[in-house]
């Protein structure tokens, strides 16, 4: 009989009794609680979570598939496969590029920065942006589709791995170094003259971004959270039954400010330094909404970079 001690992480055939979820929340063994990573409660786990009890009636148990396991491929063998791809993307691409800079409102050369490229990848049409470790190899691409697939228009190479954002000269910069959410928003950076990385998600990218800035000591880091906050009544009646209206900011209602606070206190452990995080000024969503409501020509970088420094103190 398994103890309360062992915890079993939930599944799509088994998802979170607490938020329905198929990942990050663990079951205890004896199925009488759950710690669940998005619906907070008065009981909170130090390394992540919270606690809740399940009203005395264990999680019924189906039995469990053996799933055959793959091997996990190394960063070297992801480059061997994505690093031809994501060059080949790039041949004779430069009028798609400069068609996504308009639409994105940033500079054209930042893109080329971030060696973004265009043409069809698993079976769809899209602008390819690779994703690196901290080595600078090429582990996966992530689409931007040019048609939307179930109303989402960014998507991942199927066989890719979630990775970094950032130029060759990344570190050349002056000022803090900022991490921000996404390839997008990583090209607003560069537009603004910062030093920029971007990582694959609000919790993502933490095991690439300690050995990339492990060596940078004397400089500020900076996390950029996005306002993504959902009020109370906007959640799904399942997180509702168990939110707190009054709460602050949690993965559920605000996944951009709890994603950067969670990624500054482990990177900050991780680096054995203080790492900072922060909301753009002026309410904006995220860095490239704010370079979008400034008025200026994303091309003219004495402008844009004047900007940067607005944003970076410099």
């Amino acid at each position: 009989m398994k103890s309360q001690s062992e915890w079993i992480r939930v599944s799509k055939s088994e998802p979170c009794p607490i938020c329905q979820h198929s990942d990050w929340c663990s079951i205890a063994g004896d199925s009488m609680v759950a710690c669940c990573m998005r619906v907070e409660s008065d009981k909170a786990v130090e390394s992540g979570g919270w606690i809740h009890r399940l009203n005395g009636n264990p999680v019924p148990q189906q039995p469990r598939r053996v799933q055959p396991t793959k091997k996990r491929l190394s960063a070297n063998e992801l480059h061997a496969k994505w690093g031809p791809i994501a060059r080949q993307m790039r041949q004779g691409t430069e009028p798609w590029v400069k068609r996504l800079a308009k639409s994105l409102r940033v500079a054209s050369w930042a893109l080329d920065e971030l060696r973004v490229g265009y043409g069809e990848l698993s079976g769809s049409m899209c602008w390819t942006f690779p994703e690196q470790s901290a080595r600078g190899q090429i582990v996966g691409i992530n689409r931007r589709l040019v048609t939307p697939i179930d109303g989402e228009n960014k998507r991942c190479a199927p066989g890719s791995r979630r990775g970094l954002s950032y130029s060759f000269t990344w570190d050349v910069a002056k000022g803090p170094i900022h991490i921000v959410e996404g390839g997008s928003d990583t090209a607003a950076g560069l537009t603004l003259g910062l030093c920029v990385v971007g990582r694959p998600s609000n919790l993502g990218g933490l095991n690439y971004l300690g050995p990339l800035l492990r060596t940078l000591r004397g400089r500020r880091i900076v996390i950029f959270g996005e306002r993504d906050r959902k009020h109370h009544d906007e959640l799904k009646p399942v997180i509702q039954k168990r939110h707190d209206p009054k709460c602050r900011g949690c993965i559920s209602c605000w996944p951009g400010k709890f994603g950067a606070i969670c990624t500054a206190v482990a990177l900050g452990k991780r680096l054995d330094r203080r790492v900072e995080w922060r909301l753009l000024p002026d309410k904006a969503k995220d860095l490239r909404e704010w370079l979008n409501t400034r008025g200026v020509d994303v091309e003219d970088t004495e402008a844009t970079f004047e900007l940067g420094r607005r944003i970076s103190g410099v």
